[in-house]
């Protein structure tokens, strides 16, 4: 799964969109955001070691300039796409990216002994690790940090790429403002469960309980129409009080944990917590964890 990321969007994307408010006869003339009714997550295919690391070397080029790139993305065909909102760029977006040959497992760095700690010189029983072999004839490549996860020979992808609305950035702003709306300000806010990014449609889904045509107006009022898509999802409510020594998961969550009984009193081994499809993550195009509020 690719989601290392999220450290460094919110050290790079930083949230401060600012939207103006609009006139009554704008909202008329803008169509309501769509909705949506298949995840489009749901069928995303696995990745070969060659297309993941592509797809890690793609996010690491627009991550250098978020505001120029969408988010890179591997579609069904095993097509690294790296899209970009700023035509300048289209350039770099599709220069070649480098990965591991076909049938080559990734180099997980296990095999680098400079990462291995000196022994313990105190204790002379321990010997010191033995060094690999290196054949005089072939030596083993330096390591570059930039591109831990490639080594020896390499092969090339050539990336699709094309000019599309909205920035990695501001389809973050969006993802992140959304869920900070209160209903005085964006009407049925509170069914607003979570929000992610769709980098194939170049859009922000978010997933309500209830797509009605009031929140339907405002989002594409407040965004643009083309900005945000509408799933609807099950209200699961609150959950329901119940006995700990009891699981109620089929409900969609496990409520209290697992009761631990001590001499010393009663305890439990976890808290509340709930799964809805907002926390299933695909593998294809490197979906973000959904923000939910």
């Amino acid at each position: 799964m690719l989601f290392t990321r999220a450290a460094l969007l919110t050290a790079v994307i930083a949230p401060s969109l600012i939207a103006l408010p609009e006139s009554a006869g704008a909202a008329a003339t803008v169509p309501p955001a769509e909705v949506i009714t298949e995840d489009p997550f749901t069928n995303d295919p696995d990745l070969t070691h060659q297309l993941a690391s592509a797809l890690r070397e793609a996010e690491a080029r627009a991550l250098n300039n978020p505001a120029a790139y969408a988010q890179p993305y591997v579609d069904q065909a095993g097509t690294v796409h790296v899209p970009v909102a700023d035509p300048a760029a289209q350039a770099e977006a599709g220069q070649a990216i480098p990965v591991p040959p076909a049938g080559q497992a990734p180099d997980d760095g296990t095999d680098d002994m400079s990462a291995v700690p000196p022994p313990d010189t105190t204790d002379k029983d321990i010997a010191p690790p033995a060094t690999p072999p290196q054949s005089a004839s072939a030596p083993l490549p330096p390591k570059d940090p930039k591109r831990s996860a490639i080594t020896g020979p390499m092969e090339w992808i050539d990336p699709a790429t094309r000019v599309v609305p909205y920035s990695w950035h501001r389809l973050e702003e969006i993802a992140d403002e959304v869920l900070t709306l209160t209903p005085d300000v964006l009407p049925d806010a509170d069914k607003v469960q979570s929000s992610t990014i769709d980098p194939e449609t170049n859009r922000v889904v978010v997933e309500t309980t209830a797509a009605t045509d009031a929140l339907r107006n405002a989002l594409a009022v407040r965004y643009g129409t083309g900005a945000v898509a509408l799933l609807v999802i099950p209200d699961l409510g609150l959950p329901d009080a119940t006995g700990r020594q009891n699981d109620t998961s089929s409900g969609g969550g496990f409520y209290g944990g697992a009761r631990i009984v001590t001499n010393v009193g009663n305890c439990t081994s976890g808290f509340s917590w709930r799964v809805g499809s907002a926390q299933e993550q695909a593998v294809g195009r490197s979906r973000q964890p959904a923000r939910s509020r």
